[in-house]
């Protein structure tokens, strides 16, 4: 996949707004990229949104990786279970020249306790909740510039490592036993 990315990154200004890329999730276990598609579908003529969820409409592994280059973010949700795969997908992705991490509120973040995702991701507390709402937040990623995109893309580039496979395992690893050599010094201590 990394291949894909060899190439010149795409400039800010000549992207499209929004990627909402994946499989839509069983509706027992998440409605949220549901309710999000369909107030996308209610306030997006514009184009600057594509998505690419159902059926023929979803993308192969190029296509997609494509489309994060053309993007300049890629929405990230809850899937069948309160992690995705996607975040670490897009965080990689991102500081590799791919679109910014665009996160729903019930988006798992590991590592949160050490990571600032304010720095390298931009959040949705409560998205897409009517049309009203998605079109403002849709305009809040309009006027998102690129000075503001550089930034987030720097902080990016320092973080993905610890999303990225193998690295991303070390991290954990390192993490946890640092939890517990702490845990274990407060008890001696």
């Amino acid at each position: 996949p990394e291949e894909a990315y060899h190439v010149a990154p795409v400039p800010w200004k000549a992207r499209r707004l929004l990627l909402f890329a994946g499989h839509m999730p069983k509706p027992k276990l998440s409605r949220t990229r549901g309710l999000i598609e369909k107030q996308l579908e209610n306030c997006t003529d514009s184009g600057d949104v594509t998505m690419a969820l159902r059926g023929t409409g979803r993308l192969n592994l190029s296509s997609y990786l494509n489309a994060t280059r053309w993007h300049k973010f890629c929405l990230v949700s809850q899937g069948d279970t309160f992690s995705t795969k996607k975040l670490a997908e897009v965080v990689v992705l991102g500081a590799m020249g791919g679109c910014l991490p665009l996160l729903t509120r019930e988006v798992v973040r590991p590592y949160r306790d050490v990571l600032d995702y304010q720095r390298f991701t931009i959040s949705f507390g409560a998205p897409f909740r009517n049309i009203a709402t998605a079109q403002e937040q849709l305009q809040r990623l309009r006027s998102f510039t690129s000075t503001e995109h550089r930034a987030i893309r720097q902080n990016l580039s320092r973080v993905a490592s610890k999303f990225a496979v193998p690295s991303a395992s070390k991290y954990l690893l390192e993490t946890l036993c640092e939890k517990v050599r702490s845990h274990n010094e407060s008890r001696i201590g």
